[in-house]
């Protein structure tokens, strides 16, 4: 499994995002993101594969 996360500053803070190869995610593989999210009190965080749709978490 590829993973890598990156961090953006952007004008309204930081921005991560995580990009996983697959189409399929489970919750416990994202956990490390929505933790970074939660504890940095940030409104969002981006998950990018290779799925057709879109899902917010």
């Amino acid at each position: 499994m590829i993973m890598k996360h990156e961090f953006l500053r952007v004008r309204f803070g930081t921005l991560p995002i995580e990009i996983k190869f697959g189409s399929a995610i489970k919750q416990r593989q994202i956990q490390t993101l929505k933790n970074f999210v939660y504890n940095n009190n940030l409104p969002l965080g981006i998950v990018i594969n290779n799925s057709v749709g879109m899902l917010h978490i």
